[in-house]
């Protein structure tokens, strides 16, 4: 992609540049995404300050809130602070960035249509990509189900002059979103998500965007949770014995959204088998895997997305029991365990 080269129609715009160069930082696989902090926090502040969005996290963040039927979409300022999980930001960009210059590569003369749902009022996986891409190269549709985001957005679009980028903004449950037939994305970018798919409708969403635009490129590509024998987390830094894999227990992608044609709220996953003695120092649980596109990945730790968690369990000991697991949609998503057998 050319985008470095090419001259934006709103460059000498007053936080245009400075937007660029932190951008062009944030995406250059040279930089670790954990060595990143300082650059994803100047990116956020400087989208707070051109929105006039400021997030107080003093207050109740949880006010603003909606509790769907398919999950909870979390409040505006909830949404800004998720900045601060600096390296979730910088995999998540890099993913968006690479997924359109992938697409980009087949469409022809033809802008990248891309289609960030539940943008929060930063718009901060997307919108600071419209400084070094212009509207030859992508066009942005983005959507949130609350009001004070989009317009929080729509300020910084107007502001930075990105209106030939932003091809809508609209305040939209994307559970009712249906895609114009003649201009359906090209990529749909998604983090409404919380570690092990729990509470938020990302599962749901996925489902519904990917239907209306089946080959669209998926960001993430790839959510993956598997079930592991892990120390528990502690608050410090001390080396923690290797984790034991138990196999992976949920996917979410494009083409398992394909094979879930038909089901309704109850989602397949695989059953568990324990060993009948855990190692020392090791407990049951599960763990989160991010892959946004390409070789960019979240692992255990890296974000808030990524902490793994213990197992969901019932009354008894887990040690050499088979644990049938589904993943169930609705109000309050998530995986569900039920015991099958026990030693």
């Amino acid at each position: 992609m050319d985008s470095q080269q090419q001259p934006n129609r709103s460059d000498g715009v007053p936080g245009v540049e400075e937007l660029g160069e932190l951008v062009r930082v944030i995406l250059d696989p040279a930089h670790p995404a954990v060595s990143l902090r300082p650059e994803v926090l100047a990116l956020a502040e400087l989208l707070s300050r051109t929105s006039g969005f400021a997030a107080d996290g003093g207050a109740d963040i949880s006010a603003g809130e909606t509790r769907g039927v398919q999950g909870l979409a979390i409040s505006p300022t909830m949404a800004a602070m998720c900045a601060q999980d600096f390296a979730r930001t910088v995999v998540f960009m890099r993913g968006v960035h690479d997924a359109i210059a992938q697409a980009r590569s087949d469409k022809a003369q033809q802008p990248v249509h891309v289609l960030y749902a539940g943008c929060g009022p930063l718009g901060i996986l997307c919108l600071p990509l419209m400084a070094i891409l212009t509207e030859r190269e992508a066009v942005f549709s983005l959507l949130d189900i609350h009001a004070e985001s989009v317009e929080a957005v729509r300020r910084t679009v107007v502001a930075l002059g990105f209106e030939s980028r932003a091809r809508a903004m609209a305040q939209a449950d994307a559970l009712g979103f249906q895609p114009d037939p003649a201009c359906k994305a090209d990529v749909i970018v998604l983090e409404v998500m919380n570690r092990c798919l729990e509470k938020e409708p990302q599962v749901a969403l996925t489902r519904h965007l990917v239907s209306g635009s089946p080959e669209a490129l998926l960001v993430p590509a790839e959510i993956r949770i598997e079930a592991a024998l892990m120390a528990a987390p502690s608050a410090t830094n001390a080396p923690r014995p290797a984790p034991v894999g138990l196999g992976t227990v949920f996917e979410l992608t494009a083409e398992k959204v394909g094979h879930w044609a038909g089901l309704a709220e109850t989602l397949p996953a695989a059953s568990v088998r324990f060993p009948d003695r855990f190692p020392d120092g090791l407990q049951p649980m599960l763990r989160t895997v991010i892959r946004t596109h390409g070789e960019h990945r979240l692992a255990d730790y890296d974000s808030g997305l990524t902490l793994p968690r213990a197992f969901p369990g019932f009354a008894g000991a887990l040690a050499g029991a088979t644990v049938k697991m589904s993943y169930h949609c609705g109000e309050r998503p998530g995986l569900v365990a039920e015991p099958v057998d026990a030693a």
